[in-house]
């Protein structure tokens, strides 16, 4: 079963983008963050969150990074 995506452009290191991803399963959504740096995020891993590695400040970047997601067009 396909699910919707939540995408999270870069996130912030206060918690809140970890309970965002934490609120969108409980909806049944699969969170994807998108980091220049990924590491800087130890919940990505934790929490076994999605996440692609790109250039966050170039717009086509991100545009094509999320047309490569499944079930995206």
């Amino acid at each position: 079963m396909r699910r919707e995506l939540l995408l999270l452009l870069e996130s912030n290191t206060t918690g809140s983008s970890r309970l965002f991803c934490a609120a969108a399963r409980r909806l049944g959504l699969q969170p994807v963050v998108f980091a220049r740096d990924p590491d800087r995020y130890p919940y990505l891993a934790e929490d076994g969150i999605a996440y692609r590695q790109l250039d966050t400040g170039d717009p086509v970047a991100v545009r094509l990074a999320a047309a490569e997601l499944p079930g995206r067009v």
